[in-house]
This record gives C-alpha cells, sequence and structure tokens, in this order.
C-alpha cells in the first residue's frame, strides 16, 4: 500500500469508526508524509520544462533520495524485481544483456531455415527464464560454466512450484529437442525436420515468461521488512537520516528508539 492508499483508508476509518489516540497519531504521521511527498514531486517532476528533467533531477539528488525514502518499495508500482545478474551464473552482464536480443531472431531463423538455431534461441531463452524463476525462489547453485542442463533446470524449476501444465510442456519440448538433435547426427532424419522440434510449441517462451512475471513479487511484496511507520517515524523526528541511510550508515541507536 503506498502513502496516499494508506492515508485514504485511515480517513475512511476515521470518518466511519472514529480512531484511537493512536490511530491519531498515525494519521498525523501519514499526512506529514504525504504532503512532504507531494511537496517533492512537485518539485521533482511538475516543475521542469522538457528536455532539462535529466539535469534537474541531477540538481535535487537530495530530494530524490528523502522521496524515494519516504514512498518506500511501492514507488515503484507494479514492475517486478528480478534476482542480480551473477544469482544467475552470468560471468558478464553487459555482454548477456547483449546476447539476450538474439533471442528475438527466433522466427527469423525459422524462417531462413537455420533449424538448429532457431532451435536452439528457443531453448537458451527457456533457461534464462527457468533461472530467473528457481533464484527468484531462493533455490539453484548457478555461477559461470555451471553444469546445468536445461532437462536439470527444468527438474529443479519443478521443486519450486512451476505450473504443471508448463511444466509438462517444457519436458515436451526438451525431449523432443534432443532427440531431434541425436537422430540428425546419426543420419535418421533429414536436417529440414528439425523445424518440427521448433514448431512443436511456438508460443512456449513467451507463455513461460507471461507465467513467471505475473508470479514474481512487485518491490513493495517482495520487501515486508521494509518498515514504513518506524522509517517515517525516524524522519519525522529528524529529517537527516534520510542521508545517513543512504550513505550506509544507518539510522543511529537514537533513531530508532520508539520507532
Amino acid at each position: 500500500m503506498n502513502p496516499y492508499e494508506l492515508l485514504e483508508s485511515f480517513e475512511e476509518k476515521g470518518a466511519a469508526e472514529g480512531l484511537t489516540d493512536g490511530e491519531k497519531e498515525l494519521l498525523r504521521l501519514v499526512r506529514k508524509v504525504v504532503k512532504r511527498i507531494a511537496e517533492l514531486e512537485t518539485l521533482l517532476f511538475m516543475s521542469t520544462p522538457e528536455g532539462e528533467k535529466d539535469k534537474h533531477l541531477d540538481k535535487h539528488d537530495v530530494e530524490m533520495r528523502e522521496y524515494v525514502y519516504l514512498y518506500g518499495p511501492a514507488i515503484f508500482g507494479d514492475l517486478k524485481p528480478t534476482p542480480p545478474h551473477e544469482e544467475l551464473g552470468v560471468a558478464d552482464k553487459d555482454t548477456a544483456i547483449k546476447n539476450a536480443r538474439l533471442w528475438a531472431r527466433r522466427e527469423e531463423a525459422r524462417k531462413e531455415g537455420w533449424l538448429i538455431e532457431a532451435v536452439a534461441l528457443t531453448a537458451y531463452e527457456l533457461e534464462e527464464w527457468l533461472r530467473i524463476w528457481i533464484a527468484s525462489q531462493g533455490g539453484g547453485d548457478f555461477y559461470p560454466d555451471d553444469n546445468w542442463t536445461l532437462g536439470s533446470i527444468i527438474a529443479e524449476a519443478e521443486k519450486h512450484r512451476l505450473d504443471l501444465k508448463l511444466l509438462e510442456r517444457l519436458k515436451k519440448f526438451n525431449k523432443t529437442r534432443k532427440r531431434a538433435i541425436h537422430r540428425l547426427l546419426r543420419g535418421e532424419i533429414a536436417y529440414e525436420e528439425l523445424g518440427k522440434a521448433y514448431d512443436l510449441d511456438l508460443n512456449l517462451p513467451e507463455d513461460l515468461k507471461r507465467w513467471i512475471v505475473k508470479a514474481l513479487p512487485n518491490f513493495a511484496e517482495a520487501s515486508p521488512e521494509w518498515d514504513s511507520i518506524g522509517k517515517w517515524s525516524r524522519w519525522d523526528r529528524d529529517p537527516s537520516v534520510v542521508e545517513r541511510e543512504f550513505s550506509g550508515g544507518g539510522p543511529k541507536p537514537s533513531d530508532r528508539a520508539g520507532a
């Protein structure tokens, strides 16, 4: 719940049932926070000509930190955090991001008859999303040059409650992919027949991505330890607590008293 929603719920409760003394004090605090957030939003986002926003925000980085501090994880709305790249086994983040753009070439590869590339790109994309899911659930032991295969990653995802229908489709794709590659190497099928492995489930990568993105928590849900009332109380007593916490010093013991 963002600060505006919290204020609205307090005011509705007060109008309907009345508030205790403790709730009245919380209402005072939330009103103060919301008023300051509105002032900061006006300063940071609503009073700057187009084309000068970056320069303007650079000038007001102290106010931006205060805004982020007061708003909390709800500032990100429905955006979903994904695990850090190192938790996915990525060796070089920039190279990995650049390589991920190749996924968009799957359809072109199939159309042009680059069938091994089309099948391989599908497998790479599936593996990437499965690593994201597993790492987000606290599983996996991913690192550069690890020995995970698509099959073992699918099995690991099953332990972490991936959708059963998606699991069936993933297992079928992987079995068909491996069988087609081995049969090709043994001369049992012609190269063109690899297209069947690709065409088996064209929507699988997008369906897997959509399910995982929907299932991942947003920033607020992923940060239940973010104690908004405690942080606001410390800010209410001493606004300089924002700079101390952002600089890594954390609140002083006296800041925490009574939070």
